[in-house]
């Protein structure tokens, strides 16, 4: 049995209200590890992360579990809590990547890296513009990293948004998620061609591809992309309309498809994360 209901599809995408930018956001679902997870090597690295900081910079970057700020991710620049990367040493910078690299899986990581290399390419783009600064991602602990405690941790900028939650040193939650790109495809330059974010958009257009004129016809539900992310960054994103075509009333190659795209969100953190 096929468990997820519907497919939204918009245009030349397989998930248009879903896939503005060739990105996707995953809200704060029930989306977690079935079985305890081994958080040993994020404690690890969020405790070395937080020994390489000064007291200044520690009294940034950790801030209290229960704090509204732990509910405050967007995807747009904007002025974020946390330690900015450019108020970081090169070895306190990587040890704040490390942190996040745990939990990614390797296609993960290299989907986050890719969104920053293009935050980069904007910035020079915008003579070097204080609004596309690229060191401008900042790196947050919520509570105290340790074993068998309740902790979190964000990484956060314009196009990337990653937030682990720890409860009880047993289960690790990795909503909300949401990774970004723009442009969508490098046209011109030494990157030319460089699409981090290539799978989400490719696996859709495959479906969409795969659908007869009727499937089409009831796929399609809207004439135009939206211009704007549907959830936006709202704390509690509430469940879009069952509008589409049904997965259970595609075929099996066309529910394998869909699959495929599911797991280049998914898959991006590493199992049982």
């Amino acid at each position: 049995m096929f468990s997820t209901d519907h497919i939204y599809k918009g245009m030349r995408f397989a998930l248009p209200c879903l896939l503005i930018l060739s990105s996707l956001t995953i809200p704060s679902v029930d989306i977690h590890a079935e079985t305890v997870a081994d958080v040993t090597p994020l404690v690890e690295a969020a405790t070395s992360f937080l020994g390489s900081l000064d007291e200044a910079q520690k009294k940034i970057a950790q801030l209290n579990l229960v704090s509204v700020d732990r509910e405050d991710w967007h995807y747009v620049p904007k002025k974020r809590k946390g330690l900015a990367w450019l108020d970081m040493t090169a070895d306190q910078k990587a040890m704040s990547w490390e942190l996040f690299r745990v939990a990614l899986s390797e296609a993960g990581t290299a989907k986050a890296e890719g969104v920053v290399a293009l935050e980069t390419l904007l910035w020079e783009r915008s003579n070097q513009s204080d609004f596309r600064d690229p060191e401008k991602y900042h790196v947050s602990l919520f509570g105290q990293p340790e074993a068998g405690a309740s902790w979190g941790a964000s990484l956060e900028g314009h196009h990337l948004s990653i937030n682990l939650t720890v409860i009880d040193g047993r289960e690790v939650y990795v909503t909300p998620s949401f990774f970004g790109a723009n442009p969508d495809r490098v046209m011109e330059g030494e990157k030319a061609g460089f699409r981090p974010l290539s799978g989400e958009a490719e696996e859709a257009l495959k479906l969409l591809n795969m659908f007869d004129a009727e499937q089409r016809k009831r796929a399609v539900i809207h004439n135009k992309a939206p211009k704007e992310i549907i959830t936006r960054a709202k704390r509690q994103a509430s469940p879009l309309a069952k509008e589409g075509l049904p997965a259970s009333e595609m075929g099996e190659a066309q529910q394998a498809q869909l699959r495929r795209i599911l797991s280049e969100y998914l898959d991006r953190y590493r199992a049982p994360y």
